[in-house]
């Protein structure tokens, strides 16, 4: 990831999935502010991707906070250290954990701070938005990414207009402080929301998963960058216990 890296030696940066995509896409600055949004089916790899890219960047000495909508932090913390990802040692240090999900198993909408990081209600619009500025002032100045698993669950929770309405307030205060990873849920919102979203991101890559009689296939390609040239070929990709290892032929020296 260029300057500031800490515990990652060459060899692991040149396997990793964020060198893969700054390689893909031509990124060459240390911390670019890339809005982006990934789409595919469940089963495609978009929470596993999520996940590595927390665990990858936060070796890499930067600041992240994860908000899940599909898994309580707890799960989070386990499924992660499944892979081998062990995010402990940077819980409350360079990792918030925001937990939007357990509030739908016992009813609760308070904000309420837990050993892994807040919950909350994302029904709770500004409470959510209340909640991204306090993390950022807890993890203090300098570039920090966002991970958002999964937008389509704050859609279908607080309805389409208003989660249209509220989302570019919410990028807007994440482009100032560094980046944003977005996974979003195919094949179920109409095209026309698919169209505002993406206008909404710099980056937009499509995943795809088929099956056949001998195995699954994954794939990714990138639709949309609009900060530099990119190939919209497809590529495949495969998910292995230390996480999603793209079959691109594209060298993996990072400048």
């Amino acid at each position: 990831m260029g300057e500031g890296l800490t515990e990652v030696s060459q060899i692991e940066k040149q396997r990793t999935l964020t060198a893969t995509f700054r390689r893909l896409l031509g990124i060459r600055e240390p911390d670019p502010h890339i809005l982006g949004l990934y789409v595919g089916p469940p089963g495609s790899g978009r929470s596993v991707l999520c996940k590595q890219y927390a665990y990858e960047l936060l070796r890499s000495g930067r600041k992240v906070i994860y908000m899940s909508t599909e898994r309580s932090s707890r799960d989070i913390v386990e499924r992660m250290s499944g892979h081998g990802w062990n995010v402990e040692p940077y819980l409350r240090s360079s990792l918030r954990l925001v937990d939007l999900y357990s509030w739908l198993e016992d009813g609760n909408q308070s904000y309420v701070e837990t050993e892994f990081g807040s919950r909350l209600c994302p029904l709770n619009v500004a409470d959510l938005q209340l909640a991204i500025a306090k993390l950022y002032n807890e993890l203090g100045s300098g570039w920090s990414i966002v991970i958002f698993d999964s937008l389509s669950t704050i859609i279908a929770t607080l309805g389409e207009e208003i989660a249209l309405r509220m989302i570019p307030s919410v990028l807007a205060k994440i482009r100032q402080h560094g980046s944003a990873v977005v996974s979003l849920t195919s094949g179920i919102h109409p095209e026309s929301t698919l169209n505002r979203l993406h206008s909404m991101f710099d980056l937009v890559v499509e995943m795809q998963i088929e099956a056949n009689e001998e195995h699954l296939q994954r794939k990714l390609r990138v639709t949309k960058y609009t900060l530099g040239n990119h190939s919209d070929s497809w590529i495949p990709f495969r998910i292995l216990d230390e996480g999603i290892i793209l079959q691109t032929d594209v060298p993996m020296n990072i400048t």
